[in-house]
């Protein structure tokens, strides 16, 4: 898909469909990415695979992950919220790493 030949239609009321302003980057991304799996998009984000037909904002993804625990005599308790990062550009710097992440 070429980001500078996408438009969206939109639906009016009547049903009729008109064309609408181009999609942004960022949305253009997320309609690609709503048919990969989402373990092929994080198998993506790790380094592990290549996505293929999406575009080049895929290489600069962000993972973020919430960890939510509770009492254990409570659910409706929460003990612990997590919050957690990872940055797929920063895997870019390891172009060949050993099993534990060493040259």
């Amino acid at each position: 898909m070429s980001s500078s030949s996408s438009t969206s239609l939109s639906s009016p009321a009547d049903g009729s469909s008109s064309p609408s302003s181009p999609l942004s980057a960022l949305q253009q991304l997320k309609t690609e990415l709503l048919y990969k799996s989402g373990k092929a998009v994080f198998e993506h984000c790790l380094g592990l695979s290549k996505l293929e037909d999406v575009s080049s904002l895929a290489d600069n993804m962000i993972v973020v992950c919430f960890d939510l625990e509770s009492w254990a005599r409570d659910h409706s308790k929460l003990t612990e919220i997590g919050i957690s990062t990872f940055d797929s550009r920063d895997m870019r710097a390891l172009e060949a790493p050993g099993m534990h992440g060493e040259e």
